[in-house]
């Protein structure tokens, strides 16, 4: 269906609506956020604190909400967060500049900021979310832009978690705090660390 899509040949008349299988749509009574999670995760947080690790990972593994906008999955990642079992812990990022821009701008005003290609600020996390890497940390192991992880362990440095794609799918992984540089966007004449 995908390349369908993307080589033009769903879109009815040529035009620029297409036809999505039945198996693709909610149900009418379930198009707003939260019966999207609820069609995409049906497992209650009872259910899931009681499977095993193998059949999380099976579970999670063919199970995701694709969205638009950050803004989108910010949100409905929080929504999802709050739907599973366990304490969420908040992690913050710590930002930086060149050493040329840190007399501009105020940490608290860096904070506020959500620079495309870069984590949020805070992010709140369980163990058994999903997370997805961002940037390329280790190709040779699996650990590639836009691969899933099912959050195993979580400590102020460490994350410890268990890839769902790819060929190293199933493996246990530990995932150290990262610094990453991002150029800014043009409009935002800063380098983030």
């Amino acid at each position: 269906m995908l390349l369908k899509v993307g080589d033009g040949s769903a879109n009815i008349d040529g035009g620029d609506t297409i036809t999505l299988p039945d198996h693709l749509c909610l149900p009418v009574d379930s198009r707003h956020k939260t019966g999207l999670i609820n069609h995409v995760y049906p497992l209650s947080a009872d259910d899931l604190t009681l499977m095993s690790t193998e059949n999380k990972v099976a579970y999670f593994r063919d199970r995701a909400i694709l969205a638009p906008k950050n803004v989108d999955v910010d949100e409905l990642n929080n929504m999802i967060t709050e739907l599973l079992p366990g304490d969420a812990q908040t992690f913050y990022n710590t930002d930086s500049v060149d050493e040329e821009d840190r007399s501009l701008y105020t940490m608290e005003y860096l904070n506020t900021l959500n620079i495309p290609r870069m984590p949020l600020h805070a992010v709140r996390m369980k163990v058994g979310c999903t997370a997805m890497l961002l940037r390329n940390m280790d190709p040779g192991a699996g650990l590639c832009n836009g691969t899933r992880l099912l959050l195993a362990r979580l400590q102020s440095r460490v994350l410890e978690a268990i890839i769902l794609t790819g060929k190293n799918a199933g493996q246990t992984i530990l995932l150290s705090r990262t610094t990453l540089k991002n150029a800014s966007p043009a409009d935002l004449p800063l380098t983030f660390y």
